[in-house]
């Protein structure tokens, strides 16, 4: 019923995404690198288990495609002389919806928070290697994005300027179908990886390349308005839409739900700035991910209309399985003890 042909930016896209782990790999060599020529400025800080909490803001995006289809009319309906049909702005054909298709960016503002814990370091070598993980849970600035769009459905009526002696069915204000795709909160990303750290000007810089899991919920909605014109001729004006001997009124609502889950990898730059509030070192970082999704991943929804249960709207939507975030964040390490400030104002 559908078909997809392949997108090229798409495919662009989830080779961008796909190529962030070898990115990753690359940053920790290099860092590996430069810290065999340092050491740690706060080895107690680096012996410790130091639990942090951070507030996080960024984007999340990705591509989506939304295909429509239907079937013939096989309810009653005027014959129509296609000749005439633009004219009368009528539909020549006798499908209740052409096919439809098309491929949008669908993209929200994310802003939450951030739990994690680090170890010790593993062992006392270049970059001081350790081990952490991490809970982000984001809640979505999102708007809703239409697919596969056809005119625009909403409340049916006349046009105000409808003139002679018939009104269309493509005239009606209202009619149309779209597939509308919407994130949802909460966006939850659960890391776990390693930490290296090189010293730098007034404070240490973390390069932290970690594994994540994804939960990614989305809302999918399908609209179709059409209105099917039943009388050869239609006298006088106004046309009162809601005389079933005019047009008989088809009018689908559908709703999914769906929560996309999915693995990735994750790369943070993480500044310790060396200034303290209170027990917390202050820090600024820098993340970026991609997930991939596993399982199904398109949404499809059939509407059928009650009185002629042959007559039908197909909906798609199609999910990328690649999608990627971008995020800031402050940082707040506890490396300092109750014991330690009450020792440093002696």
């Amino acid at each position: 019923m559908f078909s997809t042909p392949p997108n090229e930016s798409a495919f662009v896209q989830s080779r961008a995404f796909s190529s962030l782990p070898i990115g990753a790999f690359v940053a920790c060599s290099l860092v590996l690198i430069a810290g065999s020529a340092v050491a740690a400025s706060d080895d107690d800080e680096l012996d410790k288990w130091v639990p942090s909490i951070a507030l996080e803001v960024g984007g999340f995006g990705h591509t989506g495609k939304g295909n429509i289809d239907g079937t013939m009319v096989v309810g009653p309906r005027a014959t129509i002389d296609p000749g005439e049909a633009t004219i009368n702005g009528d539909f020549p054909d006798l499908r209740l919806t052409n096919p439809l298709a098309s491929r949008e960016q669908i993209s929200s503002m994310i802003i939450g928070g951030n739990f994690e814990i680090m170890s010790p370091r593993l062992i006392d070598a270049p970059s001081h290697p350790r081990v952490f993980m991490d809970v982000s849970v984001f809640a979505t600035n999102t708007t809703e994005v239409k697919l596969a769009r056809d005119a625009n459905p909403g409340e049916m009526a006349v046009p105000p300027d409808a003139q002679g002696d018939l009104v269309g069915e493509g005239s009606i204000l209202g009619r149309g179908s779209q597939v509308s795709v919407q994130h949802k909160d909460p966006q939850v990303y659960v890391g776990i990886g390693v930490a290296l750290t090189v010293p730098v000007p007034q404070g240490n810089l973390r390069v932290k390349p970690s594994f994540t899991y994804s939960r990614i919920p989305v809302d999918v909605a399908t609209t179709t308005r059409r209105a099917v014109r039943q009388r050869g001729e239609i006298p006088g004006n106004p046309f009162e839409i809601d005389d079933p001997g005019d047009y008989r009124l088809l009018i689908f609502d559908d709703y999914r739900e769906e929560v996309y889950h999915g693995a990735g990898f994750a790369l943070e730059l993480d500044y310790g700035t060396g200034e303290y509030w209170g027990p917390f070192e202050v820090g600024l970082y820098l993340k970026g991910g991609a997930t991939r999704f596993f399982g199904d991943v398109t949404t499809e929804v059939t509407s059928s209309n009650p009185a002629y249960p042959a007559e039908q709207i197909f909906y798609k939507y199609s999910q990328d399985r690649w999608v990627g975030r971008m995020s800031v964040g402050f940082r707040f390490r506890l490396v300092k003890s109750f014991g330690e400030l009450m020792k440093n104002r002696r």
